[in-house]
């Protein structure tokens, strides 16, 4: 993670580009303990957009490689579907519980 700089653990990164002096920063959304949201993307938005750039990409340049790492992104997004699927079913959806 030498080019990745966190600025809020578990929420805010700064990730400096391929150039080596611009930097990105990723905002993922935050709930505190009082309830409050602070807006941003959440994991399950960054496997999509990884899916769609290696699909569009494989199309261009097909290859193994590609493939395998966007179905370990599909097993990974099915596998937060699951875990959402489970909160909402026990109630816990949206709040800071277990």
């Amino acid at each position: 993670m030498s080019n990745i700089k966190i600025l809020d653990k578990n929420h805010v990164y700064e990730v400096t580009n391929t150039d080596g002096h611009t930097k990105s920063i990723i905002s993922f959304m935050k709930k505190d303990e009082a309830g409050n949201v602070t807006p941003g993307i959440t994991n399950e938005d960054v496997i999509r957009v990884l899916i769609n750039r290696l699909r569009g990409l494989n199309n261009e340049f097909p290859c193994n490689e590609n493939k395998v790492a966007i179905k370990g992104l599909a097993v990974a997004l099915q596998a937060l579907q699951r875990r959402t699927e489970d909160r909402v079913k026990r109630g816990v959806e949206g709040k800071l519980e277990k």
